[in-house]
């Protein structure tokens, strides 16, 4: 069975050296599909005899040139990267062992990211399943910016293993999120074309901070993860309110929802306030963080 390694880049020099580095002699072809850049990224790809695709059309995200990439790739199986993505020794060995008995088509692969240099274990971020290894012609891509790609047959999961995931050099600063953040904002549409409202704005912040930092024990990454949180958050915010510009910047005026959201949201961070030394606490302290908990004071 053979194995194509298939990476988008866009000015992406500095980390692609060690991603190609991770698969070197491990994949028997690595096709790179490359949009328009301006650094030395092809002279890096072709350090490591990378075959070298040009794609014209820039639109400042990588899916609409995924199925571009994938057509070019000849082997049996597919692993797609990306160029701030490295592939460890345990993991090369599992896929190889997929792909000479596996009687499953396309795989999920867990991905340890590592965001302002630290492996952030919580907050969203782990195992965070990517669709990525999968035999030629199974999977495809969306042209819609951060759509989950599809599989024609069920996908298996590869065990949530530290030494069996992806690394992934995420985000490596503030700026950098921040710059990308209004990139991908930009893109997205929100709300189906329903009428943006000012309850919308509060729904998108309250909802994705307390689901980061709380459900999915955010606090437990410690300032990596009460940054993670709001800066999501904030995410959250700024694509629902680029989805108001588009409208016009349409005024609403509903104080009464406004009030009731921020209500909603005073409750649910006593609850989870309450859950927090819920688990922390001991004996009668335990009891009175539940009552508070339950009615969520």
């Amino acid at each position: 069975m053979s194995l194509s390694v298939v990476i988008n880049t866009k000015n992406m020099a500095a980390s692609l050296r060690k991603t190609l580095q991770s698969v070197q002699n491990f994949a028997d072809e690595v096709v790179i599909v490359d949009m328009n850049s301006s650094d030395e990224t092809y002279d890096v790809a072709k350090e490591f005899s990378a075959k070298i695709y040009p794609y014209e059309k820039d639109l400042g995200f990588a899916d609409p040139a995924r199925n571009f990439a994938l057509s070019k790739a000849t082997s049996d199986w597919i692993l797609v990267l990306d160029a701030d993505e490295e592939v460890p020794f345990h993991l090369k060995a599992y896929l190889r062992e997929v792909m000479n008995e596996s009687k499953s088509a396309a795989y999920f692969l867990p991905r340890k990211n590592f965001i302002f240099g630290k492996w952030i274990q919580h907050t969203g971020w782990w195992p965070d399943y990517q669709l990525r290894f999968f035999k030629k012609g199974e999977v495809a891509w969306s042209d819609t910016p951060h759509t989950l790609p599809t599989s024609k047959s069920p996908a298996e999961y590869i065990p949530a293993k530290e030494n069996l995931a992806v690394i992934h050099q995420n985000y490596t600063s503030i700026s950098q999120f921040i710059d990308r953040l209004n990139r991908y904002t930009t893109l997205e549409k929100r709300h189906n074309n329903e009428t943006i409202t000012s309850s919308h704005i509060v729904q998108s912040f309250s909802r994705e901070f307390l689901g980061r930092f709380f459900a999915h024990n955010g606090i437990k990454d410690g300032q990596h993860g009460i940054t993670l949180a709001f800066l999501q958050a904030f995410y959250e915010v700024a694509a629902t309110a680029k989805n108001w510009e588009k409208q016009g910047f349409k005024e609403t005026n509903e104080p009464e929802k406004v009030e009731k959201e921020l209500r909603v949201f005073q409750k649910d961070l006593n609850y989870w306030l309450a859950e927090y030394h819920i688990k922390n606490s001991h004996s009668l302290e335990k009891i009175y963080w539940k009552i508070r908990r339950k009615v969520k004071l």
